[in-house]
């Protein structure tokens, strides 16, 4: 080489590797595709692992590759799995006994707890095979489940550096398990390098848990400016709500609440399940001044496209639990106001500025009292519009949101 010229340092290209339950396939985890999408402006490439692939494929970005290995891989546990792992289910049941409080919950779903943890182990058997340490390799999991324990069984045997995983609704509160108990909560946060929590109201839940509180971080999730909803006072009152048609969704306290207003209304609910012809059935005693339209599963732009050119006075949702509550936090994008339950992270989007909360017990009369005064207050107005869609932008805007997320991972 001459003397004076200098050989450029080429830096590792950066590679992400996600796991996800199902995502991109069918049409669950829809939270996650904003997410996805602005992740793929800061990694070279995404290796995306459902561990499920139920359902037709969603458009993802170019340099996003879906791998079909975990959701392929035999969970088999042949007995040299078990004899072969002896000592690590040893060592990680000590964790899981010694620092939980339930215990006696704990043995009792020890044999689907030490099912589980096998065949975690199995995944990131196969996970490792795809891998390549060329890279400057990174790892995330969006839920503490299966992926979040396969990565850290990975981290205690030091075959990756650090990985990350989020906490949304299900993994995150007790109460959604039975008996109170979320297995391997210990040994997953003791081998994170950090833990996404997408509400304040998560942050504190888990911090008073005291578990590893030096790695919890907020992260919210985020939506894309699609413009204002061009709301008209004089146009038909329209109360939209967006949910899957599940018990804890609470579609029916929507009905029965509606049955008690006495002015013109147009309901509009996006979403299907489980539930959908037996809300059918009850939606037809509404009363004639009440009208309605289920417009079953439809694809997100269905949805944004009805905010864009459809006035909008209200956003319903009177779930009985919820991580953050992306759905009204969607319509809030759009500057319009909400009236929910105040359970979960949605404490953290409706607040005296942006809606009406209510408690998850409140009786339907007061419910349907509290849309009157709705209708006649100041969030029925255009000009409060423009304070939630400020409210929007300092909070839940996707670019940013997604930015600082993309920081959280890559920093050491």
């Amino acid at each position: 080489m001459n003397k004076g010229v200098f050989s450029p340092i080429k830096m590792k290209k950066k590679h992400i590797h996600i796991i996800s339950e199902n995502y991109p396939f069918g049409k669950g985890e829809q939270f996650f595709e904003k997410e996805i999408f602005e992740l793929s402006k800061y990694f070279d490439r995404i290796y995306l692992f459902p561990l499920a692939s139920e359902g037709e494929m969603r458009a993802i970005p170019i340099n996003v590759e879906v791998k079909l290995s975990l959701a392929n891989a035999n969970r088999k546990i042949a007995t040299k799995t078990r004899l072969k792992n002896i000592f690590l289910l040893l060592t990680v049941f000590y964790f899981e006994f010694f620092y939980q409080a339930k215990k006696k919950i704990a043995l009792k779903k020890i044999r689907s707890s030490v099912s589980s943890f096998l065949q975690a182990k199995i995944l990131s058997e196969v996970f490792m095979e795809n891998v390549n340490s060329s890279y400057d390799n990174y790892f995330y999991s969006f839920w503490m489940n299966d992926g979040a324990l396969m990565f850290s069984i990975l981290k205690y045997q030091n075959k990756i550096s650090n990985f990350l995983f989020r906490v949304n609704g299900y993994d995150l509160f007790d109460e959604r398990f039975e008996g109170g108990y979320i297995p391997f909560r210990y040994f997953n946060f003791r081998n994170a390098k950090k833990i996404v929590i997408l509400s304040e109201e998560g942050l504190n839940y888990l911090k008073r848990k005291n578990i590893f509180p030096e790695k919890l971080v907020l992260n919210y999730y985020g939506i894309y400016d699609n413009g204002m909803n061009p709301f008209d006072p004089s146009a038909l009152f329209t109360i939209v709500s967006c949910s899957n048609m599940i018990p804890l969704k609470r579609v029916d306290k929507i009905i029965r609440t509606l049955m008690l207003i006495s002015f013109p209304v147009n309901w509009i609910h996006f979403g299907d399940g489980e539930l959908m012809e037996q809300m059918k059935e009850l939606a037809k005693d509404l009363p004639q001044n009440i009208k309605y339209s289920f417009k079953g599963s439809v694809n997100n732009d269905i949805v944004i496209d009805t905010y864009k050119n459809k006035s909008v006075n209200m956003f319903i949702h009177l779930s009985n639990t919820e991580g953050l509550g992306l759905a009204i936090i969607e319509a809030q994008s759009f500057g319009i106001p909400a009236i929910a339950t105040a359970v979960g992270g949605v404490v953290n989007v409706v607040n005296e500025e942006t809606g009406i909360l209510v408690a998850l017990d409140t009786p339907l009369h007061k419910i349907a009292s509290k849309i009157n005064e709705f209708m006649k207050g100041e969030f029925n107005s255009p000009a409060h519009r423009l304070i939630i869609k400020q409210n929007w932008k300092c909070n839940f805007d996707a670019v940013t949101n997604y930015e600082k997320l993309a920081k959280i991972i890559i920093s050491k």
